[in-house]
């Protein structure tokens, strides 16, 4: 009896230490529905709790510096055509800009648990502790005949109770457009 409980207590012990093997892949879904996968694209593995800290500085950097900002595309006209307002133009193209979605999550400055490129096909594999929470950051851009576009993601991974876990980053996960103080972890 005594064998059996140490050989129950060993197994338990092994499998909360044996990490959880991630497999993934990130590809976008086109107008035409068409899947793209996102091949060379940096993606990087950070903690849930720091990163959560981290972005709720930038949300309320946000709340403090970033109310009631002129338009863009307006600022953008301003500046071009060199009237008396072109300082004050880029003095506000500037303040746009540090607030945007992707400029304040890039700025993100905590150490990643892992970077990762995924493959030609977009896939990814990496490995992590059982029973943590990770959240998974990347950008990407794709050039177009005549357009550029570019994308962010950001996903919570969760490790599960298996040996293994499978995740995709795709349109559903995209944050670019979203205003930051709308993301939620």
């Amino acid at each position: 009896m005594k064998k059996l409980f140490v050989l129950l207590i060993s197994l338990s012990v092994a499998y909360v230490l044996i990490p959880v093997s991630v497999n993934g892949s990130l590809y976008v879904v086109t107008n035409s529905s068409a899947v793209v996968p996102m091949p060379m694209t940096e993606l990087k593995v950070y903690p849930l709790k720091a990163f959560r800290t981290a972005l709720y500085e930038k949300q309320n950097y946000v709340n403090e510096h970033c109310v009631a900002l002129p338009n863009k595309v307006e600022v953008e006209r301003a500046y071009l055509l060199n009237g008396p307002d072109k300082d004050n133009a880029k003095e506000s193209f500037e303040r746009i800009v540090a607030c945007e979605t992707q400029t304040l999550l890039n700025g993100i400055d905590i150490p990643a648990i892992e970077t990762l490129i995924t493959s030609k096909e977009g896939e990814f594999t990496f490995q992590m502790p059982r029973f943590d929470s990770v959240v998974i950051m990347g950008s990407a851009k794709r050039q177009l005949a005549f357009t550029d576009e570019s994308y962010q993601w950001i996903k919570v991974v969760n490790a599960g109770h298996g040996m293994s876990a499978d995740i995709e980053l795709n349109n559903t996960d995209l944050v670019g457009n979203l205003d930051v103080r709308n993301i939620q972890l």
